[in-house]
């Protein structure tokens, strides 16, 4: 629901999670986030709320996914967005885009993954469109206990930035993660804990050379059989 839609395919439990940013630790760059998703026979649907910025300035997004398998080894999502900013003085402006991914498991030890945000260049505010994401990932588990990831991101009329991270599990609750990401240059680190009442608590931070820290957590919560 965070990177690539495609992945809800895959979800076999009803799962919520929620999260909390505060990006370079400023006031400005709060980050919040709500999701929930629920397979059926049909496919798997997820829903999304997400909110960034602060009483002055803020934006809102509201999504609805949906992803399915087409065969064993291949799974498709779409997600329809709603995006609305609002400041005080000014009111508010809103449009609406779409993202689209897919998701395949090369073995079962390796998963390619491609997404796209926004492909329509849809206007934004007067003179200036949302910006169109492309991103391309792999995924590489030598072990159940090692979790290698990276991806390249084409933001439109940006350089390329490549991230890629390592997650290793010392136990079957706690597993440790840190990731890398070139433009800008950060390094990140964190740990996720998993409870066997179906509760999952993660918790972590970035780091930017000038800008500093940037603390995040979340909780999440799968319906168990």
């Amino acid at each position: 629901m965070y990177g690539n839609e495609a992945g809800l395919a895959h979800l076999d439990h009803l799962s919520a999670y929620a999260s909390a940013e505060r990006r370079f630790n400023n006031e400005g760059l709060n980050f919040y986030s709500l999701l929930g998703a629920v397979p059926t026979k049909f496919g798997n649907f997820g829903v999304s709320l997400f909110y960034h910025g602060y009483e002055n300035y803020n934006e809102q997004l509201f999504a609805i996914a949906y992803a399915r398998k087409l065969i064993d080894q291949l799974a498709i999502g779409v997600r329809f967005d709603l995006v609305q900013a609002r400041i005080p003085t000014y009111g508010k402006t809103s449009t609406a885009t779409a993202e689209f991914g897919i998701q395949s498991e090369i073995s079962q030890s390796v998963i390619l993954g491609a997404h796209l945000y926004n492909p329509f260049q849809i206007e934004w505010l007067e003179n200036e469109t949302l910006p169109t994401i492309f991103l391309l990932g792999l995924a590489y588990s030598p072990t159940p206990k090692i979790w290698i990831s990276g991806e390249v991101e084409k933001v439109s009329d940006f350089k390329e930035n490549i991230k890629w991270g390592i997650q290793y599990s010392f136990l079957e609750e706690l597993a440790i993660r840190i990731g890398f990401n070139t433009n800008p240059a950060l390094v990140s680190f964190g740990f996720g804990y998993s409870l066997t009442s179906g509760f999952s608590f993660d918790a972590g931070s970035s780091v930017h050379q000038e800008l500093g820290f940037s603390p995040l957590g979340g909780i999440g919560y799968r319906v168990k059989n």
